[in-house]
């Protein structure tokens, strides 16, 4: 017996008819066809900037008690900078610290490429590019030297915003580089911070507000290699 069209689009067999869904497909399909499926919107990517000035350090945070007093110290790798350029504070909140850094204005200099190229011959267009970036620096920072945004570091324990002391250290990175033929060992900087934690270990009298940086270039701390492995400071 032959099945109408009407009936289930089948064969006397009980079949599909070739290119006719069933009649109970069609009913899914309709239902389907009315349902929206909700889809989340995927953010926009970021779109490539020329110019990047985001600082962010590996660091170590510890946390000790002295006097019977809590502070934390955090140790942070950073670049051979004056301690002048990195500007450590507390937020508002105690719950973070906070690290915009001063980056080097040469960087953004059209001079550092002509230094760079001289006597070599320049290639037109990369020096052109470069000028190009430097334009745009300039329209982002004017003639002030480019302040990163803050690393933020979330504190292990609440710290204190009147008290914060900062040395730098410089390491002897134990690496030879070859610069035009000769040997020079390279130094690595370690930023130390201090902090105070709000935790009361004695009641007494807050400490006065203090901020550490030494002689004007920085707080120098050479840590030299001891046999073994090991190493000391010294000053």
């Amino acid at each position: 017996m032959h099945v109408g069209e009407d009936e289930g689009a089948i064969d006397e067999d009980g079949m599909p008819l070739p290119g006719r869904p069933p009649a109970a497909m069609n009913g899914v399909a309709a239902t389907m066809a009315g349902l929206s499926i909700g889809r989340q919107a995927r953010p926009a990517a970021p779109a490539p900037q020329p110019i990047g000035v985001t600082c962010t350090f590996p660091y170590l945070q510890k946390k000790f008690i002295y006097d019977n007093e809590e502070y934390l110290i955090i140790e942070l790798l950073v670049p051979g900078r004056p301690s002048q350029a990195f500007r450590p504070h507390v937020s508002d909140n105690g719950e973070e610290l906070l690290l915009p850094v001063e980056l080097p204005g040469w960087f953004f200099d059209t001079n550092r490429l002509t230094t760079e190229l001289e006597g070599r011959g320049e290639n037109e267009t990369f020096t052109q590019a470069h000028s190009e970036v430097v334009q745009v620096a300039r329209q982002m920072f004017g003639a002030t030297t480019p302040m990163s945004p803050p690393q933020k570091v979330l504190l292990l324990s609440k710290c204190r915003k009147d008290f914060i002391e900062v040395m730098r250290l410089d390491y002897d990175g134990r690496e030879i580089v070859d610069r035009g033929g000769n040997g020079v060992r390279t130094f690595e900087h370690i930023l130390r911070v201090t902090l105070k934690t709000t935790r009361e270990m004695l009641k007494k009298a807050p400490t006065p507000t203090t901020y550490g940086m030494g002689d004007p270039d920085a707080t120098w701390v050479h840590v030299r290699p001891v046999p073994g492995g090991g190493a000391g400071a010294g000053a």
